[in-house]
């Protein structure tokens, strides 16, 4: 009488390793899916390029922190070193 209806260890094994590559592409899909359409993203503000350093500089500006030279150069010197990467 034949037990496993003839498939030996090698089949076993393959279908074993293929049952985790197929699980891990579902839940690697799902994780993409989620990132993809969840609400936090690294991005530039508004895809004008103005970075989120800008942004908290415009803020301290706008707060009266730093005086308009102050602020003019700390912009330029960002940008500046922005421009280098």
């Amino acid at each position: 009488m034949m037990w496993g209806y003839g498939m030996g260890w090698g089949s076993w094994l393959g279908m074993t390793v293929m049952m985790i590559v197929f699980y891990g592409v579902i839940i690697f899909g799902i994780i993409a899916a989620v990132r993809a359409f969840s609400g936090t993203r690294h991005s530039t503000a508004g895809g004008h390029g103005v970075s989120s350093a800008e942004q908290i500089l415009a803020a301290r500006f706008a707060k009266g922190e730093l005086t308009e030279d102050e602020y003019r150069q700390r912009l330029a010197t960002m940008r500046e070193i922005h421009g280098s990467w």
